[in-house]
């Protein structure tokens, strides 16, 4: 936990519904079908308000993921049982509210960790409310408005990628469409619950990013958390492992319910007629019993001029056999054509630009590699910049030249890092890469020898780096001639600078 920006919390909650999916399973998933399996017993005349009576109640089935979500956030390791304590009190604490007045609210993925996770009372809700919204709450509006427009882009995307791949496959299967959408419509309806369970699960987890956000803002619970972890720690010790999820047992109940929601007949059952008979019985045409004719209707088929007579032997046959005709031509759709057409032009139009972006790069990764060449320069990985001079007498020699050009900055840490190279080559003291300013001060203390002159250059240094002070008059001289009297044939007493 730490403090994040807005997109950034929703993308943490991306996260937290990846990580915790498979919980949602039997907990949402499961019923969610159950209701949408039960809704489908409704007559056919108010058939199509299921959707309407399950897009309402998506705050009953939020509380659930919302639930999980909490347990696994407070206690990570809890195992699987420790869901059903509290579920019911989750399901129930603030659901009408949230059904009838609450129920077009677009900060509901926002506050309703608040009502479920915390469950104040009347006005300390409010000021919960207000409170948070100071770190960032808001943001759980625009939540709302990703998760419709997730769910409409999905069930149109699927609807349009069906009819146009059955118009690419055979044509006369758009026409069957149309004329059969009240037999076809469960395969809708079994999209739209799919989106459901995938859309909300999601919203529900962005909404509880931005709560946590907005609690870590205003309220720095993450180091609540963080102190809360150390008690438990110390408290219980050894915490014990992670149950993992069932996922075999969830998954086997999620794919029975999608095949229950299958059409159990087919066409020729449901329009009343028994199968292989679609244009009536033997009964119906003829007159007669099943597997009986008259034989006055026989004779008068056998006389037709179409067909040959009996002296043709048993095989019955057209005279004048038709050759094989064109297929039935439908009319075309011209709003198909368009779908088609723009998504031909788009595929061109993404192909190209795909190309023309790895031309690009390729030219670009080519002109980097001629100017760098293809591996990296000798002291310096990235080949960025040119190595520092090696030796302490070249950078003294170099801070020198930035003193007289009055780049007070880039002169003293050259000539920091020549007294510590002079150490480090003349007196035998390693400094660790990494070691700050005081560090290399205590080492150097600790070598025999005056150190007054490398604390004067260490003070000076730092004042000016980090405090913006700048060193009194003629110490860079005296910082200087100390770091060159540690070389060969120096006693490392130069004159002292005072800072």
């Amino acid at each position: 936990m730490r403090r994040r920006s807005s997109w950034e919390a929703a993308d943490a909650g991306l996260l937290l519904w990846r990580e915790h999916f498979v919980w949602f399973l039997p907990f949402f998933a499961l019923p969610l079908w159950i209701a949408a399996f039960g809704l489908r017993f409704l007559p056919s005349f108010i058939r199509p308000w299921s959707y309407l009576a399950l897009w309402w109640m998506k705050p009953l089935f939020d509380r659930p993921v919302l639930h999980i979500l909490g347990v696994r956030f407070f206690e990570p390791r809890a195992p699987a049982r420790r869901f059903c304590r509290g579920l019911g009190a989750s399901l129930l604490r603030g659901l009408w509210g949230d059904l009838l007045w609450r129920r077009f609210s677009p900060r509901r993925p926002g506050c309703m960790p608040i009502r479920i996770l915390e469950n104040p009372k009347f006005r300390e809700l409010n000021r919960r409310k207000r409170i948070l919204q100071r770190g960032g709450l808001d943001a759980s509006i625009l939540i709302t408005i990703l998760g419709l427009a997730l769910e409409i882009a999905l069930l149109g995307g699927e609807f349009l990628f069906s009819l146009t791949m059955a118009e690419l496959l055979r044509p006369d299967l758009l026409l069957f469409f149309w004329e059969n959408f009240a037999d076809i419509e469960v395969f809708l309806f079994a999209a739209y619950c799919l989106n459901y369970i995938l859309v909300e699960s999601l919203t529900v987890c962005m909404g509880f990013g931005i709560y946590i956000n907005s609690r870590v803002e205003v309220e720095g619970w993450d180091i609540e958390i963080l102190l809360r972890g150390f008690a438990e720690r110390n408290a219980k010790g050894r915490v014990p492992a992670l149950n993992k999820a069932p996922a075999g047992p969830g998954a086997a109940l999620f794919l029975c319910l999608m095949l229950a929601l299958l059409p159990l007949r087919g066409y020729a059952e449901a329009s009343g007629k028994p199968a292989g008979a679609l244009y009536g019985s033997f009964e119906e045409i003829f007159g007669g019993k099943d597997g009986e004719a008259p034989e006055e209707m026989l004779a008068e088929i056998l006389k037709s001029p179409d067909f040959g007579g009996e002296r043709e032997g048993w095989g019955i046959r057209f005279k004048n056999t038709p050759e094989a005709g064109k297929p039935r031509a439908f009319p075309p759709l011209p709003w198909m054509e368009a779908v088609k057409k723009g998504l031909a032009y788009g595929l061109r139009f993404c192909l190209l630009l795909a190309l023309g972006g790895a031309v690009f790069f390729l030219f670009l990764r080519a002109k980097k590699l001629k100017r760098e060449g293809p591996l990296p320069k000798k002291g310096n990985s990235r080949g960025l910049f040119a190595p520092l001079p090696e030796g302490p007498e070249a950078l003294l020699n170099r801070a020198e030249l930035f003193h007289r050009q009055g780049r007070r900055r880039e002169a003293w840490a050259c000539c920091f890092a020549g007294a510590v190279a002079a150490y480090e080559r003349y007196r035998g003291i390693p400094f660790p890469p990494a070691a700050t300013e005081y560090e290399c001060l205590a080492l150097a203390r600790s070598a025999p020898g005056d150190a007054g002159g490398f604390v004067a250059l260490v003070f000076s240094w730092v004042s000016l780096a980090y405090g913006g002070k700048s060193p009194d008059p003629g110490a860079f001289e005296s910082s200087l001639a100390f770091c060159r009297s540690l070389g060969p044939g120096g006693n490392g007493e130069g004159e002292t600078a005072h800072g």
